[in-house]
């Protein structure tokens, strides 16, 4: 359920488009009239089913489109009216990368982060959880983690992961 407070009253909107089951933890407010919500269903079949919808004042409208196999950890509107997405990515074959999406009000694009050299390529080991505006051209600043390559006792390390993207592609 999605409510709206007009500073006086709260109202209940109409239901958000999204997957049943779908953990929609995520919320991204670039004005009153434009609203971004955003999570993953998970019912035992891999990938994560991820959805985004967009609040744009009058109605709810499903923005998923291209976007899969991935959990959806953080979303930052990109200040030109459209999205940055990042989580954990869980795209086959299972050597992915660090990545991020970007949703241009229309469609989507997928921007590879750049990986650490010790970082673990054999599974998605990269996993960003928020996502902060770095300057006024798109740009954003995204933390998270990776995981080295199982030692020979069976081990791996985690590393905290800070990544400056470079502008996001024009609108």
């Amino acid at each position: 359920m999605t409510y709206h407070w007009d500073g006086t009253t709260w109202t209940l909107l109409e239901e958000v488009p999204v997957r049943a089951g779908t953990d929609t933890a995520k919320i991204a407010v670039e004005s009153t009239d434009s609203v971004y919500v955003a999570g993953w269903a998970d019912d035992d079949a891999r990938p994560p089913i991820p959805s985004v919808a967009h609040w744009n004042g009058a109605e709810w409208r499903d923005v998923t489109g291209d976007l899969s196999a991935l959990y959806v950890h953080a979303i930052a509107p990109d200040g030109r009216g459209g999205l940055w997405v990042t989580g954990s990515d869980q795209t086959e074959p299972t050597s992915s990368g660090p990545v991020f999406w970007h949703y241009d009000g229309t469609a989507w694009t997928e921007q590879d982060g750049a990986t650490a050299p010790d970082g673990d390529a054999r599974w998605p080991s990269y996993t960003f959880y928020d996502l902060a505006p770095a300057d006024d051209a798109g740009s954003f600043w995204a933390v998270g983690h990776y995981t080295t390559p199982l030692d020979p006792r069976g081990d791996q390390d985690v590393h905290g992961l800070i990544e400056r993207s470079t502008p996001s592609p024009a609108s």
